[in-house]
């Protein structure tokens, strides 16, 4: 996965603020035009929807750890003012089925 920079999952990342190791389900890392990019791509199997807690949750981390994106991907979907709370952060929201978020995460799982 050279060509789209690195990507690690569930790995650890030191908070800026206490040094505590915090888990990250994905990391995606990339440079562009000089400049680095990171994005924290978190995972919510929940059976139901994210609300504004769970997109505070997850921008919070993104912030203690220092990436540049945060993305939640959810499996049941969220509530309206989760949503607005997220495109005010800046953050993305996707709804995958487990299969496609496994997909998009690992698309050559079935090939030996």
């Amino acid at each position: 996965m050279d060509d789209i920079g690195k990507i690690r999952k569930n790995i650890y990342l030191p908070d800026l603020d206490t040094g505590q190791k915090r888990q990250i389900d994905v990391l995606w890392e990339m440079e562009s035009k000089g400049h680095k990019l990171s994005m924290l791509i978190d995972a919510k199997f929940y059976k139901d929807k994210i609300d504004v807690k769970d997109v505070e949750s997850v921008y919070g981390l993104a912030q203690s750890v220092g990436v540049n994106k945060s993305v939640i991907v959810a499996c049941n979907g969220w509530t309206e003012p989760a949503k607005t709370k997220a495109d005010r952060l800046g953050m993305n929201l996707s709804l995958f089925t487990m299969e496609e978020a496994l997909d998009e995460i690992e698309p050559d799982k079935y090939l030996s």
